[in-house]
């Protein structure tokens, strides 16, 4: 059986008691979670969600890039129409996770191999360190001029192999993070 003829066996129970016709495209928990495309990291499952609850947006990594700003840049043009420009509650959660093969991604002959083949640059998806690469995401976001100051931003790891979700970037407004990076480092 191919995967689609099993995904779509699956759904049948899905769609059988399927009674969730009147959810609106926006998400209950007024958030969106930016994460990995790996099998093991399932925001549904790892938060015990609901349809409707929660926007997830998934990439390789989970990393914040040029892709993830345009498609949250829409997003966010969409929900200040709808809401005709006044502020709403809304968090952009990216969420990194433990044992991630983009750390796999810093090595030279990988990006140079994947580059040959492709013509592709892996570099902006490469995590050299979860923290780090966390914090650095975070902060891309809130240099998205298009994200208003009153969006909050958080960020947090998961753990693939005990399940734990740590946070590791308290939830801060846009418009206070992009004053402390205005700020001179010491």
């Amino acid at each position: 059986m191919s995967a689609l003829k099993e995904l779509i066996h699956k759904n049948e129970a899905f769609a059988e008691s399927f009674d969730q016709q009147d959810l609106t495209m926006f998400p209950e928990l007024k958030a969106l979670v930016i994460t990995c495309v790996d099998a093991r990291v399932d925001p549904a499952n790892i938060f015990n969600l609901k349809i409707g609850e929660l926007l997830v947006s998934r990439n390789l990594g989970g990393r914040v890039t040029q892709k993830i700003q345009d498609e949250l840049s829409i997003l966010t043009v969409l929900m200040l129409k709808m809401n005709e420009g006044k502020s709403f509650n809304f968090e952009v959660i990216v969420m990194h996770h433990t044992h991630c093969g983009t750390q796999s991604f810093v090595k030279e002959d990988l990006q140079q191999a994947v580059h040959h083949k492709t013509g592709l640059d892996i570099a902006e998806y490469a995590n050299h360190d979860l923290e780090t690469c966390l914090q650095q995401d975070v902060e891309a976001l809130a240099r998205n001029p298009v994200l208003p100051d009153f969006f909050k931003v958080s960020g947090c790891i998961y753990d693939v192999k005990t399940g734990g979700v740590q946070e590791s970037i308290g939830t801060t407004t846009i418009g206070e993070m992009r004053k402390s990076l205005a700020q001179p480092k010491q």
